[in-house]
């Protein structure tokens, strides 16, 4: 144990704190270097006043691993330089650790991202399929449309050459009435007796052309 102060003795600095792993790991190199040096000067004014109260002469050591040595020595404390080297080993393990499950986090998430964007291209190809396939289907209801259109043309062309047909061979009819007449007529004009039979005939008879012979 150190021997207690006396009043002319200034205050002796305070060992740090060891910072905890978050801090330890968001701190700089030298920033870590800096925390050791304050440990380093702590540890170095408590050697100077051991040193002065036992009558030592010992060089102080130039670095941190020499001064906690020879504090080792000097204090009985062999485990000295094993907490030290413990702490920072310890804190150095843990923010490799959380580095590593950082990284292991970013990766599912990339792999995460990865597979959403597959998903969104895969629902995009399934909707650009679904718009060629809406297409193809309207595509073949206007080819079933216009072939519709052009059955009802033709079927109205068919009816006007049915009607027309029609016309024709009512005039045919009346030609073959009229030419009928006219045969009748014209044996009464000429004097020609017509008997029943013969007028039969031409009254029955359809063909123009026997009727305009007679």
């Amino acid at each position: 144990m150190s021997s207690p102060s006396t009043p002319d003795e200034a205050p002796r600095l305070a060992i740090p704190v060891g910072p905890s792993v978050e801090v330890w790991r968001a701190m700089s190199p030298a920033a870590r270097a800096a925390f050791l040096d304050e440990v380093n000067a702590a540890l170095s004014e408590r050697r100077g006043a051991t040193r002065e109260r036992r009558g030592l002469d010992l060089l102080v050591p130039e670095s941190t691993l020499e001064l906690a040595q020879c504090l080792s020595d000097l204090f009985g404390t062999d485990n000295l330089m094993g907490r030290l080297n413990g702490m920072v080993n310890s804190l150095e393990a843990k923010a490799d650790a959380e580095a590593t499950r950082a990284q292991q986090a970013a990766t599912r998430a990339a792999q995460a991202t990865t597979r959403a964007a597959q998903a969104t291209t895969r629902a995009e190809q399934a909707a650009t399929r679904a718009a060629q396939a809406t297409t193809c289907a309207a595509q073949a209801t206007t080819r079933a449309a216009q072939a519709t259109t052009r059955a009802e043309q033709a079927s109205a062309r068919a009816e006007q050459a049915s009607a027309r047909a029609e016309q024709e061979a009512t005039r045919a009819r009346v030609a073959v009435v009229g030419l009928r007449a006219g045969v009748l007529a014209a044996f009464d004009v000429r004097g020609v007796l017509c008997s029943d039979e013969l007028r039969g005939r031409v009254e029955r008879c359809d063909d123009p052309a026997t009727l305009q012979r007679w």
